[in-house]
């Protein structure tokens, strides 16, 4: 991450101190009920050693992978989280909106998105590729949502109509799966123009000729 501008990096070392700071907070929860929750602990540690990796980052200590590297982070955070709230018998539904859940959901997501912008940056069709894949799938998900609504509220008493209002239906839904599936290759095809930098040169992996 040597070569990432310095307000990238500023921001992952922020966010990974951040993250290993609020471990305190979460281990005070395993010794808050009458009985330790060792597991809370355990996922707490798992957190605070994901936060070292991302100050690590920040400071280049990883050339090749560190967009990966972030995703990890995020992920370890977001899921030892989720678990350290249900080791201490929080329902799924009180984890979701949990301001502790929430932090540190925001959290990864930051180190997840500059991840992201690493790989995107590149090639310079990166960009593009991904926004037009974003638009693209967001048209299809907006028209399935409207088809979905307008079923729902419109009332057809005609079988006709009826039977014409499913084909109409089936129609937009394959239009919503062919606009979401391209939408997402797209997006896929974005990060993978990320990684054409990590390829070896053409000329040096064909060899010299005889």
């Amino acid at each position: 991450m040597t070569n990432a501008p310095r307000l990238l990096r500023w921001l992952v070392a922020g966010v990974s101190i951040a993250l290993a700071l609020s471990v305190i907070y979460g281990i005070s929860l395993a010794f808050s009920g009458a009985r330790t929750q060792w597991f809370n602990v355990g996922f707490e540690l798992l957190v605070a050693g994901a936060a070292v990796f991302g100050v690590l980052v920040a400071r280049g200590s990883f050339q090749r992978g560190p967009a990966m590297t972030l995703a990890m982070i995020a992920l370890t955070a977001v899921i030892a989280t989720g678990l350290s709230l249900v080791a201490l018998q929080f329902a799924a539904r009180q984890i979701v909106v949990h301001p502790f859940f929430l932090a540190r959901f925001a959290a990864a997501a930051v180190l997840a998105g500059v991840g992201a912008l690493l790989v995107l940056d590149r090639h310079p069709r990166s960009w593009k590729t991904c926004l037009t894949g974003a638009g693209i799938t967001a048209i299809g998900v907006a028209a399935g949502a409207g088809a979905l609504l307008a079923a729902v509220r419109v009332q057809i008493s005609s079988p006709l109509l009826a039977g014409l209002g499913i084909v109409v239906l089936l129609v937009i839904g394959t239009l919503v799966l062919a606009c979401v599936s391209i939408g997402m290759h797209l997006i896929i095809r974005a990060f993978e123009l990320g990684h054409l930098d990590d390829a070896p040169p053409a000329a040096d992996s064909a060899g010299k000729p005889a």
